[in-house]
């Protein structure tokens, strides 16, 4: 079987990665990892992926984070991978703040630390993002990493529901029914999470569909 021969396109990108252009190297380390258009190299998918990175772009610090976390021996460096994930955190990535939290949380990959779990949370929950404010209404409930505060653990519980956040939806709908972790009991106010829940559920189920 003869080799793939670069395609007119690939060798473009490859000349203007050479000279230093940041889509191309993404583009071209695209390629090598995926085998796309031409043959699978890990190690120069590895070697594009972390030019592009370094040109300080959020899309390719991701993208060579999760090649360096996924992917097999002797390319995967999960230490490295979150040099990258605290580069993108410090830079005010509100993704990889919650991941950082999620991974400080539950000890995995990272020393368990619940205090560094809250703040990473905080950070991301404060930037919008469902999962982190859900998380963070739990530890406050729990006084895991933080003082257990109540008011902040409605507080946080309630935002991410109304962001949407399913586990907080169905939470809350619990909570009111049955008068779990001080909520008051409110017939109504549990029916009308129910129906969120439910809904956002449905809606989840047909996205798949697609």
């Amino acid at each position: 079987m003869s080799p793939l021969r670069p395609p007119v396109k690939f060798s473009r990108l490859l000349e203007k990665s050479k000279a230093g252009d940041a889509k191309s190297q993404f583009e071209i380390a695209q390629m090598y990892d995926l085998g796309d258009g031409i043959q699978e190299d890990k190690k120069k998918a590895h070697f594009w992926y972390n030019k592009a990175a370094r040109q300080g772009n959020p899309k390719h610090q991701w993208a060579f984070a999760s090649f360096l976390g996924l992917e097999e021996e002797p390319y995967q460096n999960k230490p490295l991978a979150f040099q990258w994930i605290r580069k993108l955190a410090r830079n005010g990535d509100a993704g990889a703040q919650y991941m950082l939290g999620a991974h400080y949380g539950a000890g995995d990959d990272l020393s368990q630390d619940s205090k560094k779990a809250v703040y990473w949370y905080k950070k991301s929950a404060l930037l919008g993002n469902t999962e982190a404010q859900y998380n963070l209404g739990i530890m406050y409930w729990a006084g895991e990493g933080v003082k257990k505060n109540i008011e902040k653990s409605h507080y946080w519980l309630g935002l991410a529901a109304q962001n949407g956040q399913s586990l907080a939806q169905n939470l809350l709908a619990d909570a009111f029914a049955n008068g779990w972790m001080e909520f008051p009991k409110d017939k109504t106010k549990a029916q009308y999470w129910r129906e969120k829940y439910k809904k956002g559920a449905a809606q989840l189920k047909i996205r798949k569909k697609k």
